[in-house]
């Protein structure tokens, strides 16, 4: 899927970006221990060591944690994950 198609459905754009959210406000030790998250959208992420695996398997690693918003905790990863995809053929998940 290109970034194009992505933006034209705003449904999938939803879609993905509450993939990124998760209810409630987890620290860094909070989320180091969990095996798995579930996510705003209702999907689940599962997590090992610092690196999340999505439902395609991609993997996203937390790059920096603990960034203090207003409405919660920030943790930045170093790619996107998305929900419940099945890449089309071709695609290589090691790229960006």
């Amino acid at each position: 899927m290109t970034a194009e198609q992505l933006l034209g459905n705003k449904a999938l754009v939803t879609k993905v970006l509450r993939y990124h959210i998760i209810r409630g406000s987890l620290d860094s030790t909070e989320v180091l221990a969990s095996e798995s998250i579930r996510t705003l959208q209702g999907e689940t992420l599962s997590q090992s060591g610092g690196v999340f695996t999505d439902e395609n398997g991609r993997t996203a690693t937390i790059i920096t944690v603990d960034i203090q918003a207003s409405n919660g905790v920030i943790h930045v990863i170093d790619r996107v994950v998305l929900p419940g995809m099945k890449p089309s053929p071709g695609d290589d998940d090691n790229e960006s």
